[in-house]
């Protein structure tokens, strides 16, 4: 093998390396992340009454569940936003959590919000 090609095999296997460390290091990051999410909103597995409050305004507040006919393409941008940052903390939760939420969200909707 020629000098320049172990080079560069050496350099490809460090990058290769690098890369799974980096891989390694955004899973535990965001392993963290999720514990700390379950951490502030479960309680032995199951939803507590306190996050129910706080995850149903938020899921009132990005209007989840409702359509808006006629509405803008700037409103609707807005709230996508809202949404899409309601799903992400939902998506923290587990599956049984995340059906305990959409029935409060779905709850939530029948009732009319004066703010949203």
């Amino acid at each position: 093998m020629s000098l320049d090609r172990e080079v560069q095999a050496v350099a490809a296997h460090r990058r290769s390396m690098a890369g799974r460390s980096r891989a390694a290091t955004a899973l535990l990051l965001r392993a963290k992340t999720i514990r700390a999410y379950r951490k502030v909103f479960l309680r032995d597995g199951q939803l507590t009454p306190e996050a129910a409050i706080v995850l149903q305004d938020l899921g009132l507040a990005a209007g989840m569940g409702k359509v808006r006919p006629g509405a803008s393409a700037e409103e609707l941008n807005f709230r996508e936003g809202r949404r899409a940052i309601v799903l992400h903390l939902f998506a923290r939760l587990d599956a049984q959590t995340l059906d305990r939420l959409a029935q409060l969200i779905r709850e939530a909707t029948t009732h009319d919000d004066p703010d949203a």
